[in-house]
């Protein structure tokens, strides 16, 4: 293993994350009853509508932060066919689940595809995401900086 890679922290940082995760998704099943499978829906869809975000430095700089959301023309959609073979869901349950996700607010249906809409209320569960996310990553950074021998 090169020294590069062997002097950084990364079983402290995969041991964190994946605490973080499970964290995270026993917060989002409490405190918005869902269940784990749409939790996973939920993220495949944020995903792709804001994978925008990700791959133009332009759009990332005007809004990849708190205060000005990704506006909705700029969100790309998924089908059905994409949620249940990206998860390995039955094609019926993607359906189905999609279709309460969609009824319940976390998701907007256009004639048949799917995209996570910019949300002007209190009820985003990127919201959540977003903040505990950057508040773990800061941390994990901090505690892999704080263990790291002097060699």
């Amino acid at each position: 293993m090169s020294k590069k890679i062997s002097s950084k922290a990364t079983r402290l940082v995969a041991s964190s994350f994946a605490k973080y995760s499970t964290d995270l998704i026993g917060q989002a099943v409490r405190k918005f009853d869902i269940s784990i499978e749409d939790i996973a829906i939920i993220a495949l869809v944020l995903a792709e509508s804001t994978r925008p975000l990700r791959e133009d430095p332009y759009l990332a700089s005007k809004f990849g932060f708190d205060d000005r959301p990704l506006p909705n023309e700029y969100r790309l959609s998924v089908s059905l066919k994409f949620v249940h073979t990206s998860l390995g869901l039955s094609r019926e349950t993607a359906r189905r689940k999609l279709g309460r996700l969609v009824d319940r607010g976390f998701l907007s249906r256009i004639n048949s595809i799917y995209v996570y809409r910019s949300k002007d209320s209190a009820f985003d569960i990127a919201k959540v995401l977003r903040t505990s996310l950057v508040e773990t990553i800061e941390s994990i950074a901090a505690e892999a900086d704080r263990t790291r021998s002097p060699d």
